[in-house]
Formats: C-alpha cells, structure tokens, sequence
C-alpha cells in the first residue's frame, strides 16, 4: 500500500456551554504528550471554520486538508466536527475533498453519521482512502476507487498530441 496520506484527525467543538476544541481520535495514534498538538488542533479545527467548508493549511512537512461538518442533537446545540487528512506536500489536495465530503454525506443519508461510528470505522477510512477501495462502514458500502477515478479523470484532463512545427 502506497500511503500518500499521513494521519487523520477528528476534532469536535462541542455544542454544549464552556466547550472547548479536542481532539477526539487520530490514526495512527497520535501522543498526547506532544507540545505541538494545540498547533495541530488549530490547523484542524480552525477558528470560524463553518458546516460544509473546508481548510487547507500546512503544517511540519504536510498540508492539512479539513472538512467541516455537524452532527445534530435534539435537545441541545449542534456539535461542529472536522476530519482532516495529513497530506505529502507534494500532491493535490483537491483530490480528496469530494472524497471527504462523499464520506460524510453517505453517512448522514445512511443515518449513521455520529461520534462513536467516525472513531469507530477511522482506520477503515485511512486504509480505504490510501488504497483506493471500496470501505464499509457500519454496513454502508461506498466505492472510492469510483470517486477518485471521476475526480483524477476530471483534475487530469489529457492534453492533445500536438504535431507540426510552429514558426
């Protein structure tokens, strides 16, 4: 397996009073004891990020890809989530914003778009995404070897075979 990706973070703002930004699960594993996790929070979840935006920033020697989403309560505000991808500096993140965003969209048509299924099914996400496959989450299959093959086809137009000579 190819890894073009590094780590994938889910961080929550919680919709309950006094909440503060967390990380919530990352894989692979990251140490709580790193004094560099409140940068990586804040490139993350970063402050004014709304539902349905992403961000890209850089960070050590990656780029930050996020995607911002809520999960919805009933009885109290909503919480504001971001999954974000450590991405090698030298390709395209726009390549995995529609996969990020055909994640969560599946998940929330399939009713299955919460906290506990995300931290449950993040290695799935990881391995699915770096390889290109077909994952299952909770019983919900989405075929991303069919969405990178739409966006690379359509990021990566071919060019024309030009013959001649110009003068």
């Amino acid at each position: 397996m190819i890894e073009n990706t590094e780590r994938y973070i889910l961080c929550k703002l919680g919709g309950y009073d006094l909440s503060s930004p967390e990380i919530v699960i990352s894989y692979p594993t990251l140490d709580p004891t790193l004094s560099e996790s409140e940068d990586l929070l804040s490139k993350c979840l970063p402050t004014g990020i709304n539902s349905g935006d992403f961000s890209v920033s850089k960070y050590s020697k990656c780029n930050v890809l996020s995607y911002a989403f809520k999960i919805e309560h009933e009885e109290e505000r909503n919480d504001l989530l971001t999954i974000s991808i450590l991405i090698k500096k030298k390709l395209n993140v726009d390549i995995y914003k529609p996969v990020l965003e055909n994640i969560i969209s599946t998940l929330k048509y399939c009713d299955l778009l919460t906290e506990k299924v995300l931290t449950d099914y993040i290695q799935t996400i990881y391995n699915g995404i770096n390889e290109e496959k077909l994952i299952l989450i909770d019983g919900a299959p989405i075929d991303l070897s069919i969405i990178f093959k739409d966006i690379k086809s359509k990021l990566f137009k071919s060019r024309p075979e030009v013959r001649g000579s110009f003068f």
